[in-house]
């Protein structure tokens, strides 16, 4: 008889131990967007974000007692990254990094491990609806190569107390695009609204003077770079019907041209903020027996991603 109380009792034992356990069924439920995304331009100098919306509402499958339960209404939102980082990583193997700014608190969400988690207060019996929001974003200045970058979060909800999951599982993609992109400006150069204009001055002509200017580049792709001169290489006198003219030559980044025709070059753009700069110079060819004038050409460069 002895025996057979004990069992009677370790049987009752496991059947308690089952009832707490399915007391913390899912509580709460979340719904989010399944993907959140980023334009991302990497020399506009600027952030780029976007807005996680988390929203929460009780099942109200608990008792007034519980509701009365301040342990039972405190728990926390848990976000698990697929990368084990605040990142996001594209098909090439580049990697991201990403801001976390939790709208709570407006503090900076940090990992512990490869989770962060953050605590909320829900009255369970009232069937109480609750948003979480957080702001993803890219910091500034930040050099990104092209692509479509991802990563994806695991979202649930746990007790304060034994972690116990109370919550569907919600997975979002964290999706970031970044376009090629090129932008150019001739140093030193007066910025107008669609071009930048550089004027190399000789002053006072003379035979074989040169002068230079720099075009400064900066891209995450190569860079297809078109020079033109609107009169074929040559400078015209301005004073008489550009009946008169002086010949020049260039040399952009060590290729030589006279720009009889467009000098078409590519360059691989250093995969920095910074980029590259490239030298241009202008060799004047003879002058003597030129008519006196002021000669002037202009060179246009285009410069396009390859």
């Amino acid at each position: 008889m002895i025996l057979t109380t004990k069992r009677i009792l370790f049987l009752t034992l496991l059947c308690v131990l089952s009832v707490s356990h399915t007391c913390y069924a899912q509580l709460l439920e979340i719904n989010t967007s399944p993907k959140v995304q980023i334009d991302y331009q990497p020399f506009s100098g600027l952030s780029a974000s976007t807005t996680l919306n988390i929203n929460i509402a009780g099942l109200n499958t608990t008792s007034e007692s519980d509701s009365n339960n301040s342990q039972r209404n405190r728990f926390q939102i848990r976000i698990t990254p697929s990368l084990g980082s605040l990142t996001v990583k594209s098909d090439q193997g580049d990697e991201l990094p990403l801001n976390f700014i939790s709208n709570q608190n407006g503090s900076r969400v940090q990992l512990i491990g490869n989770q962060f988690v953050e605590n909320i207060n829900l009255n369970l019996n009232r069937r109480q609806r609750f948003n979480v929001n957080y702001s993803i974003s890219l910091p500034e200045s930040q050099f990104a190569k092209p692509g479509i970058y991802r990563s994806l979060l695991d979202i649930d909800i746990i007790t304060i107390s034994n972690n116990e999951v109370i919550s569907n599982n919600e997975v979002v993609e964290i999706e970031v695009i970044v376009k090629p992109k090129l932008q150019a400006n001739i140093a030193g150069s007066r910025i107008g609204r669609k071009s930048n204009v550089a004027i190399i001055d000789f002053g006072k002509l003379e035979s074989n003077e040169s002068g230079s200017v720099f075009l400064h580049v900066q891209g995450n792709t190569n860079a297809q770079i078109l020079l033109t001169s609107e009169n074929d290489g040559q400078l015209v006198n301005q004073s008489d019907n550009n009946e008169s003219f002086i010949d020049y030559h260039i040399e952009f980044d060590g290729t030589k041209s006279n720009l009889s025709s467009p000098l078409n070059v590519t360059r691989s753009v250093a995969q920095t903020l910074r980029g590259s700069s490239y030298p241009l110079h202008v060799f004047i060819g003879e002058v003597e027996g030129a008519y006196a004038g002021k000669y002037r050409d202009i060179i246009s460069i285009d410069v396009n991603p390859e």
